[in-house]
Parts: structure tokens; sequence; C-alpha cells
């Protein structure tokens, strides 16, 4: 196999064009990932350099282009034919390829390390973008063997792409079982069928009149104010029916308040309390060192601080009704207004109404209350009217350990699957390291 230079095997060339501007024409981008695509015409008089340079794919039928700015990034790729005839500027280089060298064999050598170490070696030139001249590309090495074994490397690595694909494919199959288990546990968990029930727990039906009294209390007190009368639960809106000791409620049923959170400008530099927002909980975790601060008074504060059991839904946009559980504040903190709290009553578990709130009927309605004309949102009110499976404390209890168990094997199960979609995409570069250098 010989190592020659790009400068034999692929030859510029440039058919100028001088753009007139009552004249549509038709462009190409190349990206990282996709390589050289069609992007969309204009016409001349809203192409800023009028000096363009034609692909020409008849003459020139396997053509190389790279961007000067962007080769270092990936943006490099041979033409396909729907580019033929569109223009590009002087900083996308085009050149024909050889007939030494198979345009898919090229493909794959641009993929190794081999390549890539030395490209990546280059001093890019330029103050504003860093840019690589086709002078300096061309000097580069290619391992170039006899064309027909070129052909046979191919032939190799198609073949092993597509046993990768298909174990890419399986995996994917696995990763898609291993999340409509979690959703079935969650159902399971919700509907009395993940744990036995005991006679002897306390009825739900007795803890909602517990509640009750506890909101009375805090009305009284002046804590909290009193709601409106919730409507009643009809026949349409149960889904399945619950075993002995288990009620279908509302959401607001089992909270002692539901209500939105602070308005205010985030601050990056302040001695006042934090203000967590929609976008700082990701993953159903807080990076607590990048949410901002806000400026409120000693009355606001003590009605908006967040405290361990809140529970903080998104209200609007593409995480409508995503939720988190105040597990631990580790910081004097707020919560900013695009979220709703919940703070559930000291007679439910805390993590059994998380539970509730990534189940399959919760998802349900949340689509159905927050798809409508514009942006999705749900408010408190209909927050508060979801209905949901309300089962005896003790039971509650036992539900959170076991579904913390079962998603413990998920995610160990998620893990293998992970671990080897990274091994099977490591393999492509064992193929590619073993075709181009042995």
């Amino acid at each position: 196999m010989r190592e020659v230079k790009f400068s034999e095997v692929l030859k510029q060339y440039k058919i100028y064009h001088f753009v007139e501007d009552d004249t549509e024409y038709r462009q190409v981008t190349i990206s990282i990932h996709s390589g050289v695509s069609f992007r969309g015409t204009k016409f001349g008089r809203d192409i800023g350099r009028k000096r363009q340079f034609v692909i020409d794919l008849e003459e020139y039928p396997n053509t190389f282009i790279f961007t000067r700015q962007g080769v270092q990034n990936g943006s490099y790729g041979i033409a396909p034919k729907e580019v033929h005839g569109c223009v590009v500027t002087e900083n996308m280089p085009m050149f024909s390829i050889e007939a030494t060298l198979n345009p898919e064999y090229l493909e794959y050598y641009l993929q190794t390390n081999h390549f890539q170490d030395q490209l990546q070696a280059l001093n890019a030139s330029g103050s504003a973008q860093k840019s690589i001249h086709e002078k300096v590309l061309l000097q580069l090495n290619i391992l170039l063997p006899e064309i027909e074994e070129q052909k046979s490397i191919v032939d190799e690595i198609k073949s092993v792409e597509n046993k990768q694909s298909k174990v890419l494919e399986e995996l994917q199959t696995q990763s898609k079982l291993i999340n409509k288990l979690r959703s079935s546990i969650l159902s399971d968990a919700v509907s009395g069928k993940l744990v036995p029930q005991d006679p002897n727990d306390e009825s739900a039906e007795v803890l909602l009149e517990k509640i009750k009294a506890e909101k009375e209390k805090l009305i009284k007190e002046g804590k909290i104010k009193k709601q409106k009368p919730l409507p009643l639960i009809s026949e349409d809106e149960i889904p399945y029916e619950l075993p002995d000791g288990w009620v279908w409620c509302r959401l607001s049923n089992v909270c002692k308040n539901i209500h939105y959170g602070y308005t205010a400008s985030a601050e990056q530099t302040c001695d006042e309390p934090k203000m967590l927002r929609i976008t700082d909980i990701q993953n159903n975790s807080v990076n607590w060192e990048r949410v901002p601060h806000c400026k409120i008074s000693d009355e606001e504060m003590e009605k908006y601080l967040l405290k361990e059991r809140d529970i903080l839904v998104a209200r609007t946009g593409g995480t409508v009704g995503k939720s988190f559980l105040m597990t631990n504040v580790p910081v004097k903190s707020v919560f900013a207004s695009y979220l709703i709290r919940l703070i559930p009553s000291n007679f439910i578990n805390e993590q059994y109404l998380k539970l509730i709130l990534e189940s399959p009927l919760y998802w349900k309605q949340i689509i159905a209350k927050s798809m409508g004309t514009g942006q999705p949102n749900v408010n408190g009110t209909s927050l508060g009217e979801l209905v949901m499976s309300f089962p005896p404390l003790e039971e509650q209890k036992r539900i959170v350990e076991k579904v913390e168990k079962l998603m413990a094997t998920c995610d160990a199960l998620e893990l293998e699957v992970q671990n080897s979609k990274t091994e099977t995409e490591k393999l492509m570069q064992s193929v590619l390291k073993e075709a181009f250098e042995n």
C-alpha cells in the first residue's frame, strides 16, 4: 500500500460564473454529519459574492468539496448528483477525484485516525475565521492501494457496516422495550397491581378526611386560601377499578396548596436567594451552581421559599407537565413563575405522588389539557383537577420501595444496552484501522 499526497489523486477545478441579479441560482451546504447537500435557491441580487464557481458533475462526476473554515470540524464530502449545476464561493474549493482513487474508499479513509490526526495537526490561518487553504490540505497523505484492493476494502467495510446497523437496530429495540417496561411498572404501581394489599392498612377514604381537616386548619390560620369546590369525578374519568382501600380523587385533594412561582429578573451576581427555573431542571436533577439569584422581599420569600417534599411542575412549553421532587434544598431558593408548586399533604407519601406525575394516566390527562392552539400549557386549576389513584399510606410506602428496586433493574439493563452501543460504534473504528493500516 503506497502513501501519496492528496495532490496526486485530487485535482482542483474552477468554473467561474458571475451571478446576475434576476437569475435564480441553486446553492449547497456542507455539514459535519450529512456532507454535501442541496441547500435551496437564491436570486443573484441576494448573493453577496458575485463571483461564484459552478459544480459540474457531467465533466467531473466524482467531485470532492470542502469548506476552508470548517474542514477541521468535518465539513467536507463528495458531491451527490442533485447538486450538479449549483454555485459555490471560493471558500468551497472543488476537486475531481482521479481514476486511481475509488470515491467510496476516499469517504471511508476520511474517517480514519490516519487522516484525522494529520488534519487536526494543521495550523489554521486567519484572525477571525480560522481556515485551511486547499494548497495545505493537498499536502496531506493518503494510503493508496491498487484500485482493485480499494474496492475489496470498501466491500469489507460495507459488510461490517451492514452487520453493525442490524446490531444497533436490535439495541434500539431493546431500549424501547426497557422504556415500555418502565411505563408498565408505573402503570401497575398506581393501579394497585404492583404490591399486595393489606386489609389492616388505614383506608385512603380516612386519609382524605384527615387531609380535609388539615387544610381547614391551615385556612383558619390564614396560611392558605379556601379553594373552590372540585368537580365530582364522573364515571367517564375513571379508567379502571381500584383495589379495596383505594379511592379515586383529584390532585388538589392530596395537596395543601397548588400555586405559581415568583416573577422576577434573574440576577447572576447577587446576595439574594436563588430562583429555580424550568431550564435549571435537567434529568430530575439541578446544578445549583448555575441557578441564578433574584431580588425578593421577606414577605414574598415566605410565600415562595422552596422546602423539602415540594413538587414543581412545568406549566408551559416543550417541558409542560414534567415534575421535580425537592428531596434536598442545599441553598435558600424560590421558584420562577413558569413553574407550579404542589405542596403535598402530610398524609400522602411525596415519592408516591411523584410516581403519579410520571405515570401514563397522568401524561394522558396532561396532553389532553395542555394541547390546543399555540404553545402547550397547563394552569394550576386544571392541574389540580387531574384524576389520580390514592392508596393507603402504608401501601404507598411499599409501592415506592418496590418501584425503586424495579427501576434500578431497568437502569442496569439500560446501562448494558448503552455499553453495547458504545462497543458496536467503536467496532467501525477498529475495522477502519485494520483495513487502512494493515
